[in-house]
């Protein structure tokens, strides 16, 4: 079984859940799954739902860095922006600064993080949350 789903339905928006423990090889699967995106050559907005995973590792960090750079270099900016749905965790913050510190996104990036007690957040949700509420978002900027 993948830990990852992508639910092409609503293109341009592209939804992605990750569920499970992330190992480098499942985070390889991954990347190359989401590479495949790049192949449709229409522009896209992604969002990833990260809430229901363990806890990445840095080498997989660095794994995604990686993936960022090459993906810039390589394909055309087809990606408009990017929302992402994280758990509040101090681990998270840190390898998410991580990442974004070794390479700037691709496209603008908006960061939910989603407490506890917060169980209607998901890929169907955010943009309802995000059009009312901008300012509850962690913005990236390319």
């Amino acid at each position: 079984m993948t830990f990852y789903k992508f639910d092409f339905s609503c293109i341009p928006i592209i939804k992605i859940n990750l569920e499970g423990k992330i190992t480098s090889e499942k985070l390889g699967s991954f990347l190359n799954r989401w590479e495949e995106i790049y192949k449709l050559k229409k522009e896209h907005t992604l969002i990833f739902d990260i809430t229901k995973t363990h806890s990445p590792t840095i080498p997989c960090a660095f794994q995604l860095a990686k993936f960022i750079k090459k993906i810039k270099k390589e394909q055309q900016p087809l990606l408009q922006r990017s929302f992402i749905i994280l758990n509040e965790n101090t681990i998270l913050r840190y390898l998410f600064r991580m990442i974004f510190t070794i390479t700037k996104p691709i496209a603008p990036v908006f960061v939910y993080w989603k407490k506890q007690t917060e169980t209607d957040i998901n890929t169907d949700t955010i943009l309802n949350v995000f059009h009312t509420n901008a300012l509850k978002f962690q913005y990236i900027r390319p």
